[in-house]
């Protein structure tokens, strides 16, 4: 992770000493992305409480929305129905299992949500035994994505030539970069995967990095964007606030095409939101 932000940072430099923005400079095919409405942990709240979390985002054009899920595989199917009933065809639903299941448990829960005409489901085991994924792939007719948890173009080919999954989900902020996540989306061409980037990097910066990467994929479907309200280093880092909510249209976000990331930060924005550390009970000096 270290890796992926110097190498985003050169990749900064490198787009505005040729006055062009990284996504040209990786090779565009596109110059806007969809995105999905990644949403929370809540497992108190009944199917209709997680259709309203998304609400902000439907009405913005938004398609796809991920639940997640992690409860009881009874009470996880029962969530992933509830939505589907209530959001009808016309919404597309991924289901992350945030590493919840085991193969047996894994296998059941996705043969059950195969009646929900899921589009994907994401990381129900921890991602280790790659013999294990290998069976829940082939255990079920449900599309099943990893790489979240990957680093460099090695682990991805590994889920690749074992059959670990059918969706590939680099972020450039994790990966190593975005000339490895570049890597990663040659790779899934060739092997005629789709590409759904994660995007756990919850600063503008982070996001941008993503942006320029899902713009030059080949395979790509949709990109991750946290449905949670109030991300002031998304949405107040940079001084034209693009990857705001309100900047998304028809579902999706547009590619910025300044210089190199292309983007604008304000550093003052930074001090009012300072790093403390978790359990921390006195402010910093």
């Amino acid at each position: 992770q270290a890796l992926s932000g110097v190498e985003i940072a050169l990749w900064d430099i490198r787009g505005k000493a040729k006055g062009e923005p990284i996504h040209r400079m990786l090779g565009a095919y596109r110059d806007r992305v969809a995105i999905y409405g990644a949403g929370t942990i809540a497992f108190e709240q009944p199917p209709d409480w997680h259709v309203k979390f998304f609400e902000p985002l439907l009405t913005r054009g938004c398609t796809t929305i991920k639940l997640r899920i992690g409860n009881s595989l009874r009470r996880d199917v029962d969530l992933v129905k509830g939505v589907r009933q209530i959001v009808g065809e016309g919404i597309d639903l991924i289901v992350d299992g945030k590493f919840n299941y085991t193969l047996p448990s894994a296998i059941k829960l996705a043969r059950r949500l195969e009646e929900y005409d899921v589009l994907y489901l994401e990381e129900p085991m921890p991602q280790y035994d790659l013999e294990a994924l290998a069976a829940l792939r082939a255990g079920t007719n449900l599309p099943i994505a990893y790489g979240e948890h990957a680093y460099t173009v090695h682990e991805f080919r590994d889920l690749i030539v074992r059959r670990a999954a059918n969706v590939l989900q680099p972020d450039a902020t994790l990966v190593g970069g975005l000339a490895e996540a570049r890597k990663v989306c040659t790779l899934a061409e060739a092997w005629g995967m789709p590409v759904s980037p994660h995007c756990g990097g919850l600063t503008a910066v982070g996001v941008a990095a993503n942006v320029h990467l899902s713009a030059a994929a080949p395979t790509f479907t949709v990109l991750e964007y946290d449905a949670t309200p109030g991300q002031p280093l998304r949405e107040e880092l940079l001084k034209d606030g693009l990857f705001s909510p309100d900047r998304i249209v028809d579902g999706c976000l547009a590619v910025p095409e300044g210089p190199g990331l292309g983007i604008e930060v304000d550093e003052a924005v930074l001090a009012k939101y300072p790093y403390i550390q978790r359990g921390q009970t006195k402010d910093l000096p």
